[in-house]
């Protein structure tokens, strides 16, 4: 059997694809709700007490009110989550009725893994990567939230589906590939990181021949950014739109380069030129420094959605914002389940991806993960940062597992083995080093 993707022209036209994407999306939802004696109640914290007060009617109170309060306010934030929750508001009553919106995308999005490694290597491989994406605790946990990553996650599974059936057959058209930058674009108005996502299709793109062009490049970027231009259009054309959209992105560069983190509502364009100044002022060697603690942040558990589930993270209802659990320590028999899962996906996934022949979806993975990794070393990317593009290492773990005596033999091959060794090596020592941290940080 080789080991290059197998995209079946009918793929998206065969009824078992979507009888197995059913099955998945059912387990995916029974691990998630088997969690609700947990989260049916529980209190709000951090961005999600933003996400809740977004959706009490105020939001659409935007587009035709004018209050400088409320203007600032919607900025601070991507749109499209928000107004997601509101819409879902204006229907259901209550926290819940948005956590279980969260639930069902996120079994939405252990659907489309099953359909994307399905589409790219085979059904074997689709069913595995769907089923451990539907169990990946990471994942599970996280379903719960009000914060925009699982929201997120489910549009880059949704751009990715899309673009890797164009490039597996460019000579049926470019609307896939049109479709693909839209959703892409949806994307940017969810997490300002979405850059990593277009860059690893555009890089894609520009790798294969069939796909390479000067003009289908500069359509799919145009396409890719139109609706964020058309949101920042709208954003300053509001009265006195002193605050810049999606400040909370600007933030987090601030706050990596030791600055004042500033509200949205006291930010002014100064605030952009005094960031773009501690840049240049920057040094090569205190960049280097703040490498290693800035990627090891990214490529950490993310334990804190499984801290506030236990009985000690459950007691922080309703109170200050930095007050709810952050930097304290848990036991660590909570979390060794759950760190587990996460180790056994990346050695996997890592082993998957470097062992596997030279594919456009390898490439699309590479360039995503250097391109994440590499934007963590400037901004404050924290593990959740992270989380929307597990996926990437779900379906090669899938196909690590499905291919495992095709692959094994290549360990031999030291262009391969010692490239991933050296990665396992620092994924390791990422461990050493956080474990310590297990539970304190989201």
């Amino acid at each position: 059997m080789g080991s290059a993707p197998n995209p079946a022209p009918g793929a998206d036209a065969d009824p078992t694809a979507w009888r197995d994407a059913a099955a998945v999306f059912a387990l995916a939802l029974g691990a998630r709700l088997l969690l609700l004696p947990l989260f049916h109640d529980l209190s709000l914290a951090g961005d999600e007490e933003y996400y809740w007060r977004a959706t009490g009617g105020e939001i659409f109170d935007y587009f035709v009110l004018s209050e400088h309060d409320r203007i600032h306010y919607f900025l601070q934030r991507p749109p499209l989550w928000p107004l997601l929750l509101t819409a879902v508001g204006q229907v259901f009553d209550g926290v819940l009725a948005l956590r279980l919106v969260t639930v069902v995308l996120g079994s939405l999005a252990a659907a489309l893994v099953a359909v994307l490694a399905r589409d790219l290597f085979g059904r074997r491989t689709g069913l595995v990567a769907g089923i451990l994406f539907a169990v990946y605790p990471e994942h599970v946990f996280f379903s719960h939230y009000l914060w925009a990553e699982v929201f997120f996650g489910l549009l880059c599974l949704g751009a990715a589906i899309p673009f890797f059936r164009y490039v597996s057959e460019p000579e049926r058209g470019r609307g896939r590939l049109w479709a693909a930058c839209l959703v892409a674009g949806l994307a940017l108005l969810t997490k300002e990181f979405a850059g990593a996502l277009f860059l690893g299709m555009a890089v894609t793109l520009a790798a294969r021949p069939a796909t390479r062009s000067i003009a289908t490049l500069g359509a799919a970027t145009a396409i890719f950014l139109a609706p964020f231009l058309l949101y920042v259009g709208w954003a300053f054309a509001q009265p006195d739109a002193k605050t810049l959209p999606l400040y909370a992105a600007v933030g987090n560069f601030r706050e990596a380069l030791g600055l004042e983190f500033r509200s949205a509502e006291t930010s002014r364009s100064a605030d952009v030129r005094e960031l773009a100044g501690a840049l240049a002022a920057r040094g090569l060697g205190e960049r280097v420094r703040a490498t290693r603690h800035q990627l090891y942040n990214l490529w950490t558990p993310n334990s804190f959605p499984l801290k506030r589930l236990t009985p000690k993270g459950r007691k922080y209802r309703f109170s200050p914002s930095w007050a709810w659990g952050y930097g304290e320590g848990f036991s660590r028999r909570w979390f060794v389940p759950f760190v587990g899962f996460y180790a056994f996906a990346m050695v996997l996934g890592l082993a998957g991806l470097f062992l596997s022949d030279a594919t456009p979806f390898r490439t699309f993975a590479v360039t995503c993960l250097v391109v994440l990794s590499g934007a963590s070393v400037l901004a404050l990317y924290v593990s959740r940062f992270r989380l929307p593009f597990m996926f990437l290492m779900i379906v090669y773990a899938a196909y690590a597992l499905v291919r495992l005596p095709e692959l094994w033999p290549r360990l031999g091959d030291w262009r391969r083995s010692v490239p991933l060794l050296l990665v396992l090596a620092v994924l390791t020592e990422i461990f050493q080093q956080k474990l310590r941290t297990l539970g304190q940080w989201g």
